[in-house]
């Protein structure tokens, strides 16, 4: 089984005249295509390379070694006969390309957490695959030296930088395929190759779809087998196929926090912050930009301008409103541009008296009333004030 070349299928859907009928791809005549189109072709660019990258590539579309069998003595335990989940051993890669079939852009979430190589983890590159010289150099296009350096290493079970790289490859290029357009990986490492890791990530995801390189801590008392300082973390790099599209921070609460929330035709809204700024940046003198008047209709509707001066063409009484303090003048929580793009609503205390909310940012619009900090919604969207 041959595992999907997405890169190939793009090729195919959009510039299908460029491909001869062998099936091989006319680059020349690609090129003519795209230059009609004004792009420039660079002879130098910043990119990675390692002994092995075209081996790498190779494996990646290589067809599967290995067929699926069944553990029948497993699966006919009492307890598996109805199991509805799927468990594969072997390969990690011989198992990717049999799933990259059938689950092909359908994985919401990867995590892996691969060899450290860190010396002393017991990592070394192994390949069964036996290429000669010559099929090596025609199917990776390579020279014979480059091509007799990579055989070298992958029949010497090397742990060098290469070496690694050239077994992450093929892995991360099929995860990749796995995944759904708004789908995430998680990939855990730590400093032996993290720098190594980063820029293949970069490579294969693309850098825009760079996520987080988050510390994992492991160990607070520290490791004091490294040089220098000791060691309290791992790190976990966390890229999305699609970083426009994807969504990472949607977590479902409980039956508890839901009795905080109410909701009305607009969503769910919750007690939130005054609009008001507080502490020692607060006075207009720090923020002067955030000192701006706040225009409100008898209807509680609220109107902020870029002039600072009344709505034109409305013909109702408004109440002009000033971040003033104890006849001090302060700031608003939320600057001009946001407040105009944002949302709000009005609460009347028993004094009458207009109180003002900002809207949490909320993945749809609600309200947000006066109150305590407001971290998350019940649809798990994280809130931020502005």
């Amino acid at each position: 089984m041959t595992p999907m070349n997405e890169d190939l299928a793009v090729l195919r859907k959009h510039f299908p005249q460029c491909f001869v009928k062998d099936g091989d791809f006319d680059f020349e005549k690609f090129k003519q295509q795209l230059t009609t189109s004004e792009v420039d072709f660079y002879r130098e660019s910043y990119g990675m390379d390692w002994l092995g990258k075209s081996y790498a590539r190779l494996l990646a579309c290589d067809e599967a070694t290995t067929l699926l069998r069944e553990e029948a003595s497993w699966n006919g335990k009492v307890e598996n006969v109805n199991s509805q989940n799927l468990l594969l051993k072997g390969d990690n890669l011989e198992v990717l390309k049999h799933l990259s079939h059938a689950y092909y852009e359908k994985v919401k979430m990867i995590y892996i957490d691969p060899p450290y190589n860190t010396g002393g983890d017991g990592f070394v590159y192994q390949d069964d695959r036996k290429f000669s010289v010559e099929e090596l150099q025609q199917l990776a296009g390579v020279d014979e030296d480059k091509a007799r350096r990579i055989l070298k290493f992958t029949q010497s079970k090397s742990n060098s930088h290469s070496a690694w790289l050239t077994f992450m490859y093929p892995r991360l290029y099929i995860a990749k395929q796995l995944l759904k357009e708004d789908g995430v990986i998680f990939v855990s490492i730590d400093d032996n190759e993290v720098a190594q890791l980063r820029l293949l990530m970069d490579e294969v995801f693309g850098e825009d779809n760079f996520v987080a390189q988050l510390p994992t801590v492991m160990n607070l008392k520290g490791n004091n087998d490294e040089f220098g300082f000791s060691g309290t973390h791992e790190i976990t790099l966390v890229y999305a196929k699609q970083k426009s599209i994807a969504i990472l921070n949607q977590f479902s609460i409980d039956e508890d926090e839901m009795e905080d929330w109410s909701e009305d035709k607009k969503g769910f809204y919750k007690q939130g912050a005054n609009l008001k700024a507080t502490g020692v940046n607060a006075p207009k003198e720090k923020r002067p930009n955030l000192y701006f008047p706040i225009f409100i209709d008898e209807d509680d509707n609220i109107f902020v301008t870029n002039n600072d001066t009344p709505p034109k063409n409305y013909k109702g009484r408004l109440l002009t409103l000033y971040p003033i303090t104890k006849e001090k003048e302060m700031s608003w929580r939320w600057s001009k541009d946001k407040f105009i793009k944002g949302d709000l609503c009005i609460n009347r205390n028993n004094h009458q008296k207009p109180t003002f909310h900002p809207l949490g940012d909320f993945l749809n619009p609600a309200l947000v009333l006066l109150g305590q900090g407001l971290k998350k919604s019940p649809s798990g969207q994280k809130i931020g004030f502005f």
